[in-house]
């Protein structure tokens, strides 16, 4: 059901939910030829784990974690992947992305707490964590033994930011969506007071190059991706009350941070929250999981041009077939088609080929 976006936001105030498949370009391939999606789940009330299911839904291997994972680090050209703890869990885990088999885990120090999130560069691991006392930015570099199967902590560089989320690599840069939280558990304790942005820094020796403000005060900067051509885009959550909230979603821009292009009302709509963000060939797609919602936009207008409403969306990978969306009732979303994983997924997926 195709949705425009004034009725869009009256269905969501009737707390109505609809779906609009995402439209994309056939092919005689199977789905299941186009690779998987692995990514943080829930296995059961209390128990979290890690799944890879190929594009037709059929779990291929699952394995569990000790706690929440958050994000899955996919090693560009080695067949291994690492889960990460979300706040303020401290473990990694590195397995074998082909069959799920739990290489090993790494626990980071008490005073440290990981943020969900890391990237690789080359056979380094860079993590984003934080103090726990202090929440501050700490970057954590592992060396990947390949003989061992081992990570190894070889750097860590701390900032004066606070509480680093999601990092991509792109033309040798590390950006890293800084979400400016001060926390005590789950709990932030500086909502009135948040001070977000987007720092680049080195991948080499982890120095800061630049760092950009958040253009809305009191959103918490979160989740971030880079097109093909190099551009970065960047979605956070309102910390404050959420009838109120501003924009969320932004492209950088002459090193400045331009929102993107949708009524001021929507934000509210969607739960002042963007949960997960990805780039295709020519387009950004987010989602809410709070508002039910996965949006469109083009890349070069910043406009919206389709949506879907989906129970508990997040989870998001660009493939071959276009993105891919996972919710967190068992379901995916891809190629026109809505399909079952009996797998309920947490906020990120990561795509392996084939």
């Amino acid at each position: 059901m195709r949705l425009q976006r004034r009725s869009f936001i009256q269905a969501l105030a009737l707390s109505s939910v609809g779906l609009m498949p995402l439209a994309r370009a056939t092919t005689n391939q199977q789905p299941s030829s186009f690779g998987s999606v692995i990514g943080t789940c829930r296995l059961d009330q209390d128990h979290y784990g890690v799944s890879s299911v190929d594009l037709t839904g059929r779990v291929e291997w699952q394995f569990p974690l000790p706690a929440r994972g958050h994000e899955v680090a996919l090693h560009p050209s080695r067949a291994i992947g690492v889960a990460i703890a979300r706040r303020p869990e401290r473990y990694l885990v590195m397995f074998n992305a082909l069959s799920g088999e739990v290489l090993t885990q790494y626990d980071v120090e008490p005073s440290l707490k990981l943020n969900g999130h890391a990237v690789w560069h080359g056979d380094n691991l860079i993590v984003s964590g934080s103090d726990t006392a202090e929440s501050t930015m700490q970057l954590l570099r592992f060396a990947f033994n390949n003989s061992a199967n081992q990570l190894s902590l070889v750097e860590q560089r701390g900032y004066e930011l606070l509480g680093p989320h999601q990092m991509v690599l792109k033309n040798n840069t590390l950006w890293v969506a800084i979400g400016g939280l001060k926390t005590a558990g789950r709990e932030v304790l500086n909502k009135q007071s948040v001070e977000s942005g987007l720092a680049s820094i080195s991948p080499d020796n982890l120095e800061l190059i630049n760092y950009v403000s958040s253009p809305e005060a009191s959103v918490s900067l979160r989740h971030l991706c880079a097109s093909n051509q190099g551009d970065i885009y960047i979605a956070g959550q309102y910390q404050l009350d959420v009838s109120q909230s501003p924009a969320l979603l932004f492209k950088l821009n002459n090193n400045q941070l331009t929102p993107f292009q949708i009524e001021p009302d929507f934000w509210p709509r969607v739960k002042g929250y963007i949960g997960s963000i990805a780039c295709t060939d020519t387009s950004i797609v987010a989602t809410s999981p709070r508002g039910h919602w996965l949006g469109e936009f083009d890349m070069n207008t910043l406009s919206l041009q389709e949506q879907l409403l989906s129970m508990d969306i997040c989870a998001l990978a660009n493939s071959p077939v276009g993105p891919i969306a996972g919710t967190g009732t068992g379901n995916l979303h891809l190629a026109e088609q809505r399909i079952n994983s009996h797998v309920r997924w947490d906020n990120h997926f990561s795509y392996r080929p084939s």
